[in-house]
Order: C-alpha cells, then structure tokens, then sequence
C-alpha cells in the first residue's frame, strides 16, 4: 500500500523534482556506463554551439555555480574533450572549446540524448510534450529574474 502524499499534491517544485528523479534515472540507465552525466553533457552542447564561451558565462548559463563549473570543466578537459584557454583581453577569464574528441562524443550522444529524453517522458504524447516543454520554459524565463546564486544545475 502506497503512503498518502496528498498534502504534496499541489507542490509544483516536488513534483518537478520527482520527474527529474525519473530522468535522471532513465538518464544513467542509458549513459551512466559511460560516464558522462547531464551537467556535462549539457555543457559538450553549449561549447559546441558557443565556442570559445567563457566559463563563468556557461556556469552562469546553466545555473552550475563557478566553483563546481571550474571541477567539472577540469574533468572534461582530462578526458581529453574540452580545452581551456585565457583569452587576450582577460588573463583571468576561460574560454572553452570542444576538442575532436568532445566533438565526437557529442555528436554520439546527440541523437540518443534526444530518444533517451523522449522515453523518459513517453507519459505523455507528442502535443503534450511540446506543451510541457513550452511551459517549462516559461517557468525558466521568470526564474531568470531570480537570484542566479541561489539555484543549480544538480545531477542528482
């Protein structure tokens, strides 16, 4: 017999945070062998699409606070799949950059990122999803007005 809950019933930030669990599960299902977890793949896309993106611009983008940004970063860069460098006008900044081999992992992942996400949310129909997704991003957008300090991308 299943515990009564129904005084969470209305609570839109738990219930996100349980299917974010079911994501995340059905995530490390598909990619957890090899080792790459959401923040990080998220972070392959946005320098692909960005390159030469500073790291605080990233963290900040993705709402991963700097000092874990900077571990993550560094862990990618010893994989072999992002590289680091100080641009001329700003010795204390970071740009990043994908290598061939992050290029390469990233285009691998690409497509079953896209199957894996779709069957982490196959509840729910194709209008559906598009609908969620848009109201999700509503949600993001007003959240901007936020503190960005006071959230983080999590893993879990």
């Amino acid at each position: 017999m299943g515990l009564s809950r129904s005084a969470l019933d209305d609570l839109i930030g738990l219930k996100l945070r349980l299917v974010q669990l079911h994501f995340f599960a059905v995530y490390y299902a598909e990619f957890g062998p090899l080792g790459i977890t959401p923040a990080e793949y998220a972070i392959l896309e946005m320098v692909a699409e960005n390159p030469r993106t500073r790291q605080g611009v990233l963290a900040e983008a993705l709402s991963i606070k700097r000092s874990n940004m900077t571990k993550v970063v560094r862990g990618l860069e010893e994989r072999g799949l992002l590289s680091r460098a100080a641009p001329a006008d700003d010795a204390r900044a970071v740009e990043l950059t994908l290598t061939d081999a992050g290029e390469t992992l990233r285009q691998q992942l690409a497509s079953r990122m896209q199957r894996n996400d779709r069957l982490a949310a196959s509840a729910l129909d194709g209008p559906e999803q598009v609908e969620l997704l848009r109201l999700l991003d509503k949600l993001l957008a007003s959240s901007a007005s936020h503190d960005p300090n006071s959230m983080e991308l999590a893993d879990g």
